[in-house]
């Protein structure tokens, strides 16, 4: 849920980011990665939440293999929300068939962002 806080092209005031990083650390399976690039290919901190559970951002298979990895990735000085990645380790299967092939990646980049007076103008 943090996650898509940080995602979110609103503004955030600096207090609440703080907060939702401090939460972050505060979770355990929570995992940190140095160099997770972006769709664009900035390297930034990538961080997982690695518990398994639905909707945690780690899939598992039957024998609880890692299948794939979600990572939101920020800024490694700023820590400004740079985009998302999703690495498949492993064959990703849907009914029976493969979906994402091991080594797939999908991954999104947030290029620009900028508070404006009204809705509709352009930062």
């Amino acid at each position: 849920m943090l996650s898509l806080y940080l995602g979110r092209e609103e503004y955030m005031p600096p207090k609440l980011e703080a907060a939702i990083f401090r939460a972050l650390a505060r979770i355990p399976g929570v995992r940190v990665d140095l160099g997770v690039r972006d769709a664009v290919g900035r390297s930034g901190v990538g961080i997982a939440y690695e518990s398994g559970s639905p909707g945690s951002g780690t899939q598992r298979d039957e024998n609880g293999e890692v299948v794939e990895r979600s990572y939101i990735v920020l800024d490694s000085t700023t820590y400004n929300h740079l985009g998302s990645r999703t690495e498949y380790l492993r064959d990703y299967l849907i009914n029976g068939e493969v979906a994402f092939s091991k080594g797939s990646v999908f991954a999104t980049a947030e290029v620009a962002a900028g508070v404006v007076d009204e809705p509709g103008q352009i930062p």
